[in-house]
């Protein structure tokens, strides 16, 4: 059995531990670097993965310059698959399982963003809470 802290690392962080000038930059990059070094028991769902993917090379949520479609491909590498592929087959007890791509809103919805389209901006998380209504 595997005693190690399981963390699920949120789309937000493996951004942050990418992105040299975030605010957040170096504790993400600290605690990808423990999964890495198997120090911790690092966990990701398929959607962070496509979510990483879909930010990285978004010119509207990068503060720099976005990555090409190929440079942000390198970073999510074939072991990230593989892990992926073992925890559905631990969770599912079979080798069989659902593989989520983009439905057509989703789609519709990453290029409308892509395209800076119907982009509501906040200036906060308190701006966003309010105009969500929450």
């Amino acid at each position: 059995m595997n005693n190690k802290i399981r963390v699920l690392f949120d789309t937000n962080v493996l951004v942050y531990a990418h992105d040299e000038s975030a605010t957040h930059h170096r504790d993400s990059a600290e605690l990808l670097a423990l999964a890495i070094e198997n120090r911790i028991r690092g966990v990701l769902a398929g959607q962070n993965i496509i979510e990483l993917y879909r930010i990285l090379t978004n010119s509207a949520a990068m503060k720099g310059t976005p990555l090409s479609p190929l440079q942000a491909n390198n970073l999510i590498t074939a072991s990230e698959a593989i892990t992926l592929f073992y925890q559905q087959v631990s969770l599912q007890k079979d080798l069989t399982f659902l593989v989520n791509i983009p439905n057509e809103i989703t789609e519709t919805t990453f290029n409308k963003t892509d395209n800076q389209e119907e982009l509501v901006i906040c200036e906060n998380a308190e701006d966003m809470f309010n105009k969500l209504g929450i």
